[in-house]
């Protein structure tokens, strides 16, 4: 499919998931929601917020380490300059943004730098299923049941792919293309080594579950400026309908599809639609703005690379 076509249809998506969440919706009621809020609990949520970024700069030290000689402040800074991107980027390319600014700034291979963040991918379903494990009473036997098959499916193709592709490209012609690709290939295991260790792999697991409890945590802190107070088991369950929600494409910064599938996981917990919506729409704008604000760091106090050259670069990275 081609790309214009691609960011066509991801927005028409948005679109519409955007139609559905509004279209019998009371404006009245989301004044009202707001009006009610309660709004000290912000300060709290943003601290959870604040740890769950440490620990995902954590979690990518480990991993760079070995790699790429950065330090975790200049990481932190560099890692929320990636999601800042896919805030404004189609196709989440914000996550080639952040590789390629890590290896410019620590002079090492791209691709070895983009296999850490396919391991981070990876890491965060495993945390992601820690979740599902917390909510599992709470969620529907089938809708458990195939969120459990699709996080291992993913999983297994995933790794499955990787090595089967590295390892068939030996038995083509020794061309300039293929040898390209060898390359390639054989830098992008360089950076899956970062995990050859147990007590990696271990770390890096423990800090994924870390994260996304974290993230459940700003959730359940967060519902309780609009009085929803989810308990921890539910803000567990969010996340878990969430993730899979906005993994369907879409415009950058997930529009559309936030609103809708947080208000379907909602629903599926007994909550009324129309008395989330503040709730879920006030999160998305929280999660945007800190985003923004961690990420424009990059930019103001750690390189001097404009924003357009960065841009450009990203869409090309090789």
């Amino acid at each position: 499919m081609k790309t214009w076509l691609k960011v066509v249809l991801s927005f028409l998506i948005s679109a519409i998931c955007l139609w559905l969440v509004f279209r019998h919706f009371e404006w009245i009621e989301l004044k009202r929601g707001f009006q009610m809020a309660s709004w000290v609990w912000l300060l709290p949520s943003f601290l959870a917020f604040l740890l769950a970024s440490v620990l995902r700069t954590t979690r990518w030290f480990v991993l760079l380490s070995g790699i790429v000689v950065i330090t975790p402040v200049r990481l932190f800074s560099i890692l929320n300059f990636g999601f800042l991107m896919n805030n404004v980027l189609p196709a989440r390319m914000g996550e080639l943004a952040r590789g390629l600014a890590v290896s410019q700034i620590g002079k090492a291979s791209f691709s070895s730098c983009l296999a850490t963040i396919v391991i981070e991918r990876a890491s965060d379903f495993l945390g992601l299923f820690f979740l599902l494990i917390i909510a599992f009473k709470l969620l529907p036997l089938k809708i458990a049941f195939w969120s459990t098959v699709l996080i291992t499916g993913i999983l297994a193709a995933l790794f499955s792919t990787l090595f089967f592709f590295r390892y068939s490209l030996k038995l083509k012609p020794k061309n300039l293309l293929f040898q390209k690709l060898q390359m390639l290939l054989d830098q992008f295991y360089l950076g899956l080594s970062a995990i050859k260790t147990s007590r990696k792999r271990t770390l890096v697991v423990l800090l994924a579950i870390l994260i996304w409890l974290c993230d459940a945590a700003t959730v359940f802190i967060f519902s309780r400026a609009f009085h929803l107070d989810l308990s921890f088991p539910q803000a567990c369950g969010f996340l878990v309908g969430l993730a899979f929600g906005v993994m369907i494409p879409a415009a950058p910064g997930y529009v559309g599809t936030f609103e809708f599938f947080s208000q379907k996981a909602l629903s599926l917990m007994n909550f009324s639609e129309s008395a989330t919506l503040p709730f879920v729409l006030t999160l998305h704008f929280f999660q945007i703005a800190l985003t923004a604000c961690f990420g424009l760091t990059y930019f103001f106090f750690y390189t001097q690379i404009k924003p357009t050259s960065m841009l450009s670069k990203t869409v090309n990275p090789i």
